[in-house]
């Protein structure tokens, strides 16, 4: 009796943390699901087609969750998961990001920001806030500078944290989309079009 007994008894314990999840509204139709339970997690994994949809990854992160090192949220557009995030629960940065595989879903500026602020996180490190210069410092609004032109090529420059930090956005005169770069004393971003060039469709 003790297995059946045991297995009712996780079952009941799972239901208990599904219950608790935190919902944060963010308008137009978007919200942040906490996730902090194994139906929750896999629902979600399955939805977005990656590995929490297995049992042995999302007992994984939750056992980070449980023991107080990260936090598992889930974006949803309209109930319907779009993306998946987890968020070092001391450094409050967000560690991994990831959308459905082969998807056109993109993360837009309004909707990272209103994700940031309500989490209180960046995301400094992940290549979908950057490629839309959706940076910690910009968090309370991006102050106005002057664009400067070279060559073909306007660049809007940003010093930050008494030089601590620099954000660079390109864009030539017959293009629309600005393109995003973040260097600081400690560390330089992944995801930097000066380094690394990118296109965005």
């Amino acid at each position: 009796m003790r297995g059946p007994i045991s297995k009712a008894g996780k079952r009941i314990a799972d239901q208990n943390r599904q219950t608790a999840e935190k919902i944060i509204q963010l308008g137009d139709g978007f919200e942040l699901q906490e996730l902090r339970s194994m139906a929750s997690l896999q629902r979600v994994g399955r939805a977005l087609r990656n590995c929490t949809a297995q049992k042995g990854y999302a007992q994984r992160y939750l056992k980070e969750v449980r023991d107080g090192d990260a936090e598992m949220w889930a974006l949803l557009e309209r109930r319907e998961p779009v993306f998946l995030l987890k968020v070092d629960r001391e450094s409050r940065i967000i560690e991994e990001f990831e959308s459905r595989e082969e998807t056109s879903q993109e993360l837009n500026a309004t909707l990272a920001f209103k994700v940031l602020n309500a989490l209180d996180v960046s995301g400094d490190e992940q290549q979908e806030f950057v490629e839309i210069g959706a940076f910690s410092s910009f968090r309370c609004g991006r102050p106005e500078v002057e664009a400067v032109e070279i060559d073909g090529l306007r660049y809007w420059i940003w010093v930050l944290r008494d030089g601590a930090e620099v954000v660079i956005a390109t864009k030539s005169l017959s293009d629309t989309t600005q393109r995003w770069s973040r260097f600081s004393r400690v560390d330089c971003d992944h995801w930097n079009h000066l380094r690394r060039p990118r296109r965005r469709r």
